[in-house]
Parts: structure tokens; sequence; C-alpha cells
């Protein structure tokens, strides 16, 4: 997460956030992209981690899954946020938004 918040990524996010508000009809096609990303670095994160145990790799995807949601639906609304002096806001919302999502995940999954 900390990689996708650096860099060019949030700018962008919010510019095709405001492009999907203004047509629509990109809804789907950023959707399906933001989910492309999603599963695939689920599958680089099951390869890299050498996950052979079929309920571990289960709770990998239910876990991204519940980070898609988070991310792609209260990204957008924090993205566009500015400080009192104007600034872009810098995503500390979202970053604790995900960690309240990692600590009840946690919890339920032990």
């Amino acid at each position: 997460m900390d990689h996708q918040f650096s860099g060019e990524f949030p700018a962008i996010f919010a510019a095709m956030e405001q492009l999907c508000r203004a047509h629509p009809q990109l809804v789907p096609y950023w959707r399906d992209a933001q989910w492309r990303i999603w599963t695939t670095t689920g599958a680089h994160l099951r390869a890299t981690m050498g996950l052979s145990d079929a309920s571990v790799q289960l709770d990998l995807v239910m876990v991204m899954g519940a980070l898609f949601g988070v991310v792609s639906t209260h990204f957008p609304e924090r993205a566009a946020l500015r400080d009192a002096a104007g600034q872009e806001h810098p995503l500390a919302s979202v970053h604790r938004s995900l960690d309240e999502v990692f600590a009840r995940l946690a919890a339920g999954l032990g």
C-alpha cells in the first residue's frame, strides 16, 4: 500500500476518479483496471511468499478483496482533501483506515 501511495499514483488515482465522475461510462473500465492491479498484486504475493496452504491462500484473497474495497471507496473521498493551507492532504486518513481494517482482519482471522 505504501508503494502505491508513493510517487504519482495518488494524483493519477484522483484524476481518474474525477474523469469517472464526469464520464460515468468510464467507471467499469476504471474498476476493471483497479481490480487487475489487485489480482496481480495478490498473485505476486502468493508466488513470493510460497503459499501452499489453501486456507492461507483463501485468507490472502479475502484480505486483498477487503483492501480493494477500502481503497476504492475511501481513497477517492480523501485524495482530494486539502489541509488548511490548501496543500494536498497527506493521505494519513487513508492509512489510518487501512490500519483499522488490518486490525479488524487480524482479530477476526486470529
